[in-house]
């Protein structure tokens, strides 16, 4: 299955200076725990924001137009649409896409589940979450965290 991951604040703000504006440990152990042993997508900018390395115990999947090479776990790639194939309506496998906001509206149209945190206090930033439409999905959970609540989505087919 493709499903989307995202932390963003009620005003839809997911980043400032491409970083993340707050820092929540709960939430960074919630995506972990969300992302571990999977394989992840994200855009060049977003793996240069984590510090251009792959995070450990995922497959790292990177979408970019340049020529880089590929290690164990980090592959660099330029087309999507192999990895639309073999994760779309697939039920033993998830790819967890992480960002940043351009892979987040290109794969959009393909995502069988959302994940978003949503964090309480209000921050500013640069970047927010691109404006889509959730009408084909519904939400099937709601977790409530100190400062953030997790709401999950599903597509209605």
């Amino acid at each position: 299955m493709i499903k989307l991951i995202w932390a963003q604040t009620k005003s839809g703000i997911i980043g400032k200076d491409n970083k993340l504006p707050w820092k929540i440990s709960q939430e960074m152990a919630f995506f972990k725990a969300m992302t571990i042993n999977k394989a992840i997508l994200m855009g060049r900018k977003t793996f240069e924001a984590i510090g251009s390395k792959a995070l450990p115990d995922r497959q790292n999947f990177v979408l970019s137009s340049q020529n880089t090479s590929n290690s164990d776990n980090l592959e660099w790639i330029k087309d999507v649409n192999e990895l639309i194939q073999k994760y779309k309506n697939n039920n033993k496998e998830d790819l967890m896409v992480i960002g940043g906001s351009q892979v987040y509206k290109l794969l959009f149209p393909f995502a069988d589940e959302l994940i978003v945190s949503i964090i309480k206090k209000d921050y500013d930033g640069d970047t927010k979450f691109p404006d889509l439409s959730f009408s084909d999905f519904r939400v099937y959970s709601e977790e409530e965290y100190d400062d953030f609540i997790v709401k999950k989505y599903e597509r209605i087919f």
